[in-house]
């Protein structure tokens, strides 16, 4: 899938505009060249590998 206006965090630790896709779950092509179909984006702010961990516990249990 290939994506485009986007708000790329890179190895540079900052916020870079543009293009990126997705291949067998993996980000390829980062800030390369937009392709035909992409996705639009609109300005969204991108993170790979950041996910949300933040619980409090589920079915009876208590992670913290």
């Amino acid at each position: 899938m290939n994506y485009k206006n986007a708000m790329l965090y890179t190895e540079k630790f900052c916020f870079e505009k543009g293009a990126f896709s997705v291949e067998n779950g993996k980000f390829c092509n980062v800030l390369g060249a937009e392709r035909d179909g992409a996705v639009d984006l609109g300005g969204a702010y991108v993170i790979p590998g950041l996910i949300d961990v933040h619980t409090h516990g589920n079915s009876g249990a208590d992670f913290s």
